[in-house]
């Protein structure tokens, strides 16, 4: 953490028109909680939030300008982060105007306790003001912060020798008629047994250790502490403790390190959130292959999302996308080809996605032309790929295929169009082979008209 310092609009000013003449007193200091944006520190006139007065210790000229000592103690209230202190200044009899503005570069500022938690707590920061004119200028001095070496000196002397009094002028007594006393042996005066009450020792002790009374997170002091992530706060301004903060965050909350986290609301369309989830036939929205897990990632402050589905069993991909909670359709991107069973693909042709399906065309005669028709509202056929077996010599075969050994002659075709017809919306499949097999499938990809 580091601060910053600028002279403000309304120091300049005052400094433009300080000339010599003139009297420019600053007049008090500030500290307080919350910061603006650099490029807006110019022009601030107040501080954010201000939380108590600063006191100006002392100044110091330095070459063009004067370095400023101030200081700041816990106030009675509740403590606070410090982020910025400001200077106050007048011209003559005008009215004062912050002249300066010190800042810190990060949101985490100088932590300020309470006076309850620490009543002896001082925090001391330099500020240096840069100008040149040669008015005169008057700083106005906190007296109550000051204290000279000596009077310190003084006054470490008089409770040494009140405590040093005290115990030479206790009660005299050879026999210790009492318990609540302690006997020592005054070398200084004869080697007198004296007595010394145990209340006085407690005085004496309690200002130099800490009460066995005195607890941290309601631990008792009399061993060593531990405290845990149960005992520790997040921050001054954030009760919760560190074990229940950390409770929803990764590993445990997002299925990373686990086995994946549970759909809420048993809804696929629900999982919006960055994570790994699992999911099963049960959970409405789910890809056609119904269970597996599900890798969502967020983006644009939730606004956008891309779940990849992976099946649990087989090696099946879908992915799917939602822009402001409306979720597009399922897209495979290597789907089984189930006969019978239309997959939406990640391919585009001409912009539309490519739907491929696996068409079971049964038995072909040999030389001749068979029809298979599907109620599909295809707009282009993007490919065709016919397949049959076995012939009578166990031959499989895919289209287009020909073959001619000199004697015998082997073909094999198959073609689809899209058809329309006002409503009526169809694909056609035309499958031909000179020889008759079981069965003959076709492989399609298509884009749709509605698309």
């Amino acid at each position: 953490m580091a601060w910053i310092g600028i002279i403000t609009n309304n120091g300049n000013d005052l400094l433009t028109r300080w000339v010599e003449g003139k009297t420019l007193t600053v007049t008090r200091a500030a500290a307080g909680q919350g910061r603006v944006d650099p490029a807006a520190m110019l022009a601030q006139a107040a501080l954010v939030n201000e939380k108590q007065a600063a006191s100006i210790i002392s100044n110091t000229p330095v070459d063009k300008g004067q370095r400023l000592k101030l200081q700041v103690t816990p106030q009675s209230e509740a403590g606070y982060s410090l982020n910025q202190f400001g200077v106050w200044a007048r011209l003559e009899d005008e009215d004062e105007k912050m002249i300066a503005l010190f800042q810190t570069d990060t949101d985490i500022g100088v932590e300020i306790p309470s006076k309850a938690d620490m009543p002896d707590f001082v925090y001391t920061f330099y500020g240096l003001l840069a100008f040149s004119n040669q008015g005169t200028l008057h700083i106005t001095v906190d007296p109550s912060t000051m204290i000279t070496l000596d009077t310190m000196n003084a006054a470490i002397g008089a409770a040494v020798a009140t405590r040093e009094e005290s115990i030479k002028n206790a009660e005299k007594k050879n026999d210790l008629a009492d318990g609540d006393s302690v006997a020592i042996v005054d070398s200084a005066d004869s080697s007198k047994t004296k007595r010394v009450l145990w209340s006085t020792i407690k005085s004496a002790l309690s200002k130099i250790y800490v009460p066995l009374t005195r607890k941290i997170n309601s631990k008792s002091l009399s061993s060593d502490v531990t405290l845990t992530g149960a005992d520790i706060q997040v921050s001054r301004t954030d009760n919760t403790k560190i074990d229940a903060a950390l409770s929803n965050k990764a590993p445990g909350g997002y299925g990373l390190g686990d086995n994946g986290s549970t759909i809420l609301g048993n809804d696929l369309n629900n999982a919006i959130l960055g994570g790994f989830y699992v999911f099963s036939s049960t959970v409405k929205n789910s890809p056609s292959f119904k269970s597996g897990k599900v890798l969502v990632m967020p983006y644009s402050n939730l606004q956008y999302q891309t779940q990849i589905a992976f099946a649990s069993l087989t090696s099946e991909i879908a992915v799917r996308s939602c822009n402001g909670g409306s979720w597009e359709p399922w897209e495979y991107l290597n789907p089984l080809l189930t006969p019978g069973m239309e997959n939406r693909t990640i391919e585009r042709y001409n912009g539309k996605p490519v739907y491929t399906q696996l068409v079971s065309c049964g038995a072909l005669e040999a030389e001749t032309m068979k029809t298979v028709i599907l109620p599909v509202p295809a707009d282009w056929i993007v490919s065709c790929v016919g397949m049959h077996g076995p012939n009578v010599n166990e031959h499989r075969q895919a289209s287009p295929f020909y073959y001619n050994n000199g004697s015998t002659e082997l073909v094999f075709h198959c073609a689809a169009e899209a058809y329309h017809v006002e409503t009526e919306d169809k694909i056609y499949l035309y499958l031909y082979a000179t020889q008759a097999t079981t069965e003959s499938y076709a492989l399609l990809k298509y884009t749709k008209e509605s698309a």
